[in-house]
């Protein structure tokens, strides 16, 4: 996970954690969480009347998770005036969709075929380890579905940090618009210890022009870093920003390098030592935060594809960030596939954009 030499501190990690945001009724569900690994921007081709010279166009999809973690919200642009949003949400064990189509019209669909039974989800996770863990120094797992089994199967390398998350997914929202980052019950340092990790990750929203130190978020931080200092566990605390109910996209847009440091502030002076932040917007601004932090940070992928992350990532190392900690950009793709070409994936593509970022490191 963390290896210091007396030149440079770096880290590089997986992350295998699927998202599970919080559900209305509280309950697991397996199809829900593969679909939200698609958070993110998305690129490709398509064949339509915008083309261009090789007779392809361009459509561009982002998958951003709204309504405190409960609605899917995808976005389509193929480079007309127009966009169209299909919006998805868990009703009981099923996934509905409303898509807004620029015709005018807005179909109702129930997702067919996605099983909401855990052991797919499971199973996905040990395929992903049993790819990956081998080649990285760190992996990132959850302890309630993910991690269990990992170890249950034998499939984990001894040799292979690991990083267990200690919060809920999604977030609580205040009265003021904030989001409150929601512990694991009955887990914390001790709990990672029990799972045989060698560090802990805690993910928390936070907008440090709302909330300062006596904030209940640093509150969290302060009372899990002394957890995991107390039984000699490492911490990542990622921090993760985000735009208020009320305030403009464009504003928001325009402030979201500053608000990636302030946050990052924040945190470390509520404690954190290691800390996991977003792409601020280029070198200068990763150098910013550099200079500003005494603890090294990593950079997370936020589900870009790989070769945007690998620019972002040098981007960053020359900024002074001290490595990465990946997910979705080395595997998203894997989410659609069967088994059997997921494997393929995985142990094919998967596993080079990995080597390629390792080196990128050094």
């Amino acid at each position: 996970m963390m290896r210091t030499s007396t030149s440079k501190r770096w880290i590089a990690a997986v992350g295998i954690l699927a998202s599970t945001a919080l559900l209305p009724a509280s309950q697991p569900n397996a199809a829900w969480d593969k679909l939200t690994t698609l958070v993110g921007d998305w690129k490709g081709a398509y064949a339509g009347a915008d083309q261009s010279a090789d007779g392809m166009g361009e459509v561009r999809i982002s998958y951003r998770l709204v309504s405190n973690g409960t609605t899917l919200m995808e976005t389509i642009d193929s480079g007309h005036d127009t966009s169209m949003v299909t919006m998805y949400h868990v009703d009981g064990s099923r996934i509905l969709a409303t898509h807004y189509c620029a015709a005018g019209n807005q179909s109702r669909m129930a997702a067919a075929g996605l099983s909401s039974d855990p052991e797919s989800l499971r199973e996905f996770k040990l395929d992903l380890v049993e790819a990956l863990a081998p080649l990285a120094p760190a992996v990132l797992l959850d302890p309630e579905l993910g991690l269990p089994h990992v170890l249950e199967q034998g499939a984990f390398p001894a040799r292979t940090g690991l990083l267990v998350s200690l919060e809920r997914s999604g977030a609580i929202r205040t009265p003021e618009g904030l989001r409150a980052v929601e512990l694991l019950p009955d887990h914390g340092a001790a709990g990672v210890r029990r799972l045989g990790g060698t560090g802990a990750k805690l993910l928390v929203r936070l907008r440090a022009d709302r909330e300062d130190a006596d904030g209940p978020n640093a509150a969290v931080i302060r009372a899990v870093a002394a957890d995991c200092a107390a039984r000699d566990l490492a911490l990542v605390v990622e921090v993760l920003t985000y735009r208020l109910d009320d305030e403009a996209e464009d504003a928001f847009a325009g402030r979201r390098g500053d608000l990636i440091r302030a946050g990052a502030l924040l945190a470390e002076a509520a404690g954190a030592r290691y800390l996991k932040l977003e792409y601020p917007g280029g070198e200068a601004a990763c150098a910013a935060i550099t200079d500003a932090l005494e603890a090294p940070w990593a950079l997370l992928s936020a589900g870009v594809d790989h070769e945007t992350f690998v620019g972002q990532l040098r981007a960053a190392l020359a900024g002074g960030a001290s490595g990465f900690i990946a997910g979705r950009s080395v595997w998203k793709e894997g989410v659609a596939m069967d088994r059997a070409a997921r494997k393929a994936f995985l142990h094919g593509e998967a596993r080079r954009r990995l080597e390629q970022l390792l080196a990128v490191v050094g």
